[in-house]
Order: structure tokens, then C-alpha cells, then sequence
């Protein structure tokens, strides 16, 4: 019996954030601490209300809802790092150089604006 391909992208990108995750530490004494993963479309439209993504959950889905995305901010030494500071550049790069499907918040603006450079997606 075969992995649905849903199941099959929702295991590739857990496989992935781990890669993130060891080459983080290794090279860079950086550990990524998720913040969120899994999200219902009510906690999307939550979001959305705020004006803190794009997605409403219902007729645009995020990638959170299939378990395809992870916001995640960055420590070191026991403190988290401010969303400015470059390491989330750094996070960024090399997220997108372990897939070509991987997708990177820090690459657009939100509808308030900002940044998302917590947002990694892998988008197959």
C-alpha cells in the first residue's frame, strides 16, 4: 500500500525542517525553536482577521493546514534572536538551498508589511 501524496509532502517536509534544524546548530550554534505548525481554518482565519496572512484559511488554505509550513524563530545561547537580526537571512538561505520546492516567508511582504521571516514551506 502506498503513502497518500499529501502524507507523502507532509513527510518530506518534516524531513527537510530536521535538515534545517541540525545544519543550523552544526554550523551556525543556531537552534530553531517552531512556534507554529498545524493550524484549523479557524485559527487561520484568526490570523488572516489580523492582517497577518494572506490565507483565510477557507477559500485561500495555508500551507499550515496540510502540514506543508512551520514559523519557527531562531536561538542562541538561550535567548531569542529579534525578527531583524540577520541570522533569520541566514535561516532563510539555507532553507532554500535544500529543496528547490522550499519556500521562504523572508521573500515577501505580509499584508501589515512586514516580513515573514519565520515562515518556511516546503510547496510541491
Amino acid at each position: 500500500m502506498s503513502a497518500s501524496p499529501q502524507l507523502s509532502a507532509r513527510a518530506r517536509a518534516w524531513w527537510l525542517f530536521c535538515q534545517l534544524t541540525e545544519r543550523l546548530a552544526r554550523i551556525h550554534g543556531l537552534i530553531l525553536r517552531p512556534t507554529s505548525f498545524l493550524r484549523s481554518a479557524e485559527q487561520q482565519k484568526a490570523l488572516f482577521d489580523q492582517g497577518l496572512t494572506n490565507c483565510d484559511g477557507t477559500k485561500r488554505r495555508s500551507s499550515h493546514q496540510d502540514g506543508r509550513a512551520l514559523d519557527a524563530v531562531l536561538e542562541r545561547d538561550g535567548a531569542t534572536l529579534p525578527l531583524n537580526d540577520p541570522a533569520y537571512d541566514i535561516m532563510g538561505a539555507l532553507w532554500l538551498s535544500l529543496d528547490p520546492l522550499n519556500v521562504w516567508g523572508g521573500a515577501w511582504l505580509m499584508p501589515n508589511g512586514s516580513r515573514d521571516v519565520v515562515h518556511l514551506e516546503y510547496r510541491p
